[in-house]
C-alpha cells in the first residue's frame, strides 16, 4: 500500500560504513499517497524484464481526464504521488511506442491503493522470404 497517515512505533535502523548501528522506534507522518507498480514484458525464456520509459497515466472514470502521469524507470518501476485520492474507480493507462497500450482498472478505498503489475505486449512483424521467416520487432 502507499497510504497517507501517521505511523507510530515504526522501527528505524541506520548502519554506517563502519558497522556502527543505531536503531529506535519512531513516529512517521506520510504526507502523500503513492500509486506504484511495475511494467514488464515476458521474455522468450518465459521470464520477465522491466519496460523502461513506459508512460503511466492515471485517468478518471470517464477515461478522458489525466489526473496524474509519470514514466517507468530503467527497471520498469514507477511511483505516482498525490496528496489525496477520493474513493472510487480509476484507470491506469500504460503507453510505449512498439507495445500494445495497457488499461487497468483500480479501486481506491480509504485513500489506499494496492500495488499492481502490468505486462506489455511488443508488436512483432513477420516476413517470410524463400529461405525462411525473419522476425523484426517494431521500434
Amino acid at each position: 500500500y502507499g497510504q497517507r497517515g501517521i505511523y507510530s512505533n515504526t522501527h528505524f535502523e541506520v548502519i554506517d560504513g563502519f558497522d556502527n548501528k543505531k536503531e529506535e522506534n519512531i513516529s512517521i507522518t506520510v504526507l502523500k499517497t503513492v500509486i506504484y507498480g511495475d511494467v514488464s514484458e515476458i521474455t522468450r525464456s518465459g521470464g520477465s524484464t522491466g519496460v523502461a520509459g513506459a508512460v503511466i497515466q492515471i485517468l478518471d472514470q470517464t477515461q478522458t481526464n489525466i489526473l496524474a502521469e509519470t514514466t517507468s524507470d530503467s527497471l520498469g518501476h514507477f511511483n505516482i504521488f498525490k496528496d489525496f485520492w477520493t474513493d472510487g474507480i480509476y484507470f491506469v493507462k500504460i503507453l510505449k511506442a512498439g507495445y500494445e497500450d495497457g488499461l487497468i482498472q483500480i479501486n481506491v478505498a480509504d485513500n489506499s491503493i494496492e500495488p499492481f503489475n502490468s505486462t506489455m505486449t511488443a508488436y512483432v512483424r513477420i516476413t517470410s522470404p524463400q529461405d525462411g521467416a525473419v522476425i523484426y520487432t517494431e521500434p
